[in-house]
């Protein structure tokens, strides 16, 4: 049977039966995979660290009997331990992995959205307000997909500016200015959440 290679980002690990898990994995080249990885929660394989969502991995696979790709082997490239030191920060990191479950699509190449999750999990340590990149980043999906347009939002003239550097900025040092209330970062995840309705 042929092998296959790929990298990606791990966004979610169900466990299916005793000690499998079903892994949904953000891929450079052919968007959201699933994969069976058989023992990933056997204690003796000692691979559950493999497959925690956030960590950087290349799978090598092979097509299985459904919807499923079977899991040969897997390597970690970077587990991002130091996202999950702060519950802020790990928060803001889940929230990029919401984001791309929300709007990619199986088998849908997206390379620059790739690149720019791998870069904004790089950065959020460095952030003073995680919730900044965590806005940002759901603005950059939106626009990514071509789905933002803020000038038919509820939002004030002063927000929608505030919310259009956070959509376009390339400077992290940037935003590391910035702040998020609570208030606006809620009103945001709303917007965000109807668009996708």
């Amino acid at each position: 049977m042929q092998t296959r290679r790929t990298e990606g980002i791990i966004l979610q690990a169900t466990k299916f039966q005793d000690f499998d898990q079903i892994v949904t994995l953000f891929t450079p080249e052919e968007g959201i995979l699933r994969f069976m990885v058989k023992g990933a929660l056997n204690p003796k394989l000692g691979k559950a660290a493999l497959t925690a969502p956030l960590s950087r991995a290349e799978f090598i696979y092979s097509q299985g009997r459904s919807e499923l790709y079977s899991c040969r082997e897997i390597s970690m490239l970077n587990s991002h331990l130091n996202l999950r030191e702060n519950v802020l920060i790990m928060e803001a990191a889940f929230d990029f992995l919401q984001t791309v479950r929300a709007t990619q699509l199986p088998h849908k190449a997206a390379p620059d959205l790739y690149k720019l999750l791998l870069i904004y999990l790089e950065k959020l340590p460095l952030i003073p307000d995680p919730k900044v990149l965590s806005t940002s980043f759901r603005l950059k999906t939106l626009r990514h997909e071509g789905l933002l347009n803020l000038s038919a939002t509820p939002f004030s003239e002063e927000e929608r500016s505030f919310l259009d550097t956070l959509a376009t900025s390339r400077s992290f040092s940037q935003l590391a200015e910035l702040n998020v209330s609570p208030v606006l970062w809620q009103r945001v995840r709303r917007f965000f959440d109807d668009l996708l309705i």
